[in-house]
Parts: C-alpha cells; sequence; structure tokens
C-alpha cells in the first residue's frame, strides 16, 4: 500500500492507497493514535481510494491520558471556529492533491469537527461522526442559522446507551440539520456506550491506569458501525 506525508505547517497527515476518491479520519481527542492510523488503513484497502489521517495537532501528537487529551482539544471545542479551520487546511491540500471525491468521518471529538463541517456546508461529498459529541463539554454549539449553499449529506452513528450523547442531544441535533435542509441519518446502536469502537488495548485511558466508565467496546456494534460506513460511503462515492 502506498503511504507517504501530506506536510504543512506543522502538520503531516497521512495519506495511504491512491485514487481520486478519499476518505479523511479526523481522530478522537488522542490524535494520531495506532488506532486511528488502522482506520485510514482500513479505508484506504478499497482500490481508487485513499485513506487519509489528520494530524490533529501538528508534530502527530498523542496526548497520553484523558486529562492530556482534554486539554490538548479544549480549545477546539470551546471556539468550534478552530477545528473547522484544520479542516478547512486538509481538504484544500487533498483537492490540490489530485482528490476528486472526499469525505470526512470524525471519532467523538472528530465527530463534532466533521458535522459542523456539514453545518457550513465545506466542500465534502459526506460525513460521517462515530459517537460524534453534539454538545460537547458543555459547550453548545454556535447554531448555524443560515442554510449552506453546499448540502452535505450526513450520518450519525451513536450507541443507546450513550451517556454523552443521549437522546436529547439527537432530537435538538436531528431539529437543527431539518432546519439546515441537509441529507441526514441517525443509526442508534441499542445499548452501546461512548467509544464503542475502541478496544481496551488501544484506550490510551486504560494504558495509563485510568479507568474510563463511560467507554465500553462493544464487538457488535463496532461492526455494524462499520457495515453502515461502508453503505453510506458507497452512495457518497459510487
Amino acid at each position: 500500500m502506498d503511504e507517504r506525508e501530506l506536510a504543512y505547517d506543522g502538520y503531516r497527515d497521512l495519506v495511504l492507497g491512491a485514487g481520486e476518491d478519499a476518505v479523511l479520519v479526523v481522530p478522537d481527542y488522542h490524535g494520531f493514535t495506532p488506532y486511528a492510523r488502522a482506520i485510514a488503513e482500513r479505508l484506504a484497502g478499497t482500490p481508487g481510494r485513499r485513506g487519509v489521517l489528520l494530524d490533529l495537532y501538528g508534530d502527530r501528537s498523542m496526548p497520553r491520558g484523558g486529562a492530556e487529551a482534554y486539554a490538548a482539544i479544549d480549545p477546539m471545542m470551546t471556539d468550534r471556529s478552530r477545528g473547522l479551520a484544520r479542516l478547512r487546511i486538509a481538504i484544500e491540500r487533498l483537492r490540490g492533491d489530485g482528490v476528486r471525491r472526499l469525505v470526512a468521518i470524525g471519532y467523538s471529538c472528530g465527530g463534532t469537527i466533521v458535522f459542523d463541517a456539514a453545518r457550513t456546508g465545506m466542500q465534502l461529498e459526506g460525513v460521517v461522526g462515530f459517537f460524534g459529541l453534539v454538545d460537547p463539554l458543555q459547550n453548545r454549539p454556535r447554531v448555524m442559522r443560515t442554510v449552506p449553499e453546499r448540502r452535505v449529506p450526513l450520518l450519525a452513528i451513536v450507541g443507546g446507551g450513550d451517556e454523552l450523547v443521549t437522546p436529547d442531544t439527537w432530537a435538538s441535533f436531528a431539529a437543527e440539520l431539518d432546519c439546515l435542509g441537509l441529507d441526514w441519518q441517525l443509526q442508534v446502536l441499542g445499548g452501546a456506550k461512548h467509544a464503542f469502537t475502541l478496544r481496551q488495548e488501544d484506550n490510551l485511558e486504560v494504558q495509563s491506569g485510568e479507568q474510563p466508565t463511560l467507554q465500553l467496546y462493544d464487538a457488535v456494534a463496532d461492526r455494524r458501525s462499520w457495515s453502515r460506513l461502508e453503505a453510506f460511503l458507497a452512495e457518497c462515492l459510487p
């Protein structure tokens, strides 16, 4: 598999595979982890498609535990324009590098960033958020009241047992997306907790000695969510 960097301004996004289509992975708040890289590798397994991992913080930074990761992502969650600016630059670079069609997927806080990309009509064929925070870290997102010129299809995949992304937040998020006129889908996986795709051996909180109670890997939810992603990609990148 082809592998190279897309380097700019201190960031080193990982580009795997080749082709005019790409899926850009915006990781959770731990950044450039082996877990996130494995997702990009899996996406690049389809001929004609690149899997790209966003270097969220620069220099492929990877916070060591929950508190450090929270501190790293907090500026992007407090000022949502920062995450959007980071994603916009990556998209522009990929378009300039020959990518014709592009879908962005995000995990947890990364899901917030790709949801905001759809809210603002960024140049994407679609976005997918896995347990994406729609009202993150007690900071309610600024409502995008202007209907975007570009209507980006959106898929949100959430766990029915997620204490961070609850039915109340789904309802308000759905109402907002309707106001924006977006083509959106919501997949709820019954009983699944937050970070249901993250195995214990990949969980940096666990590795650093913490005992996270809100995150729990779910093999069935992991498998079903990936199947739903593939169906969505088949619609956006036929």
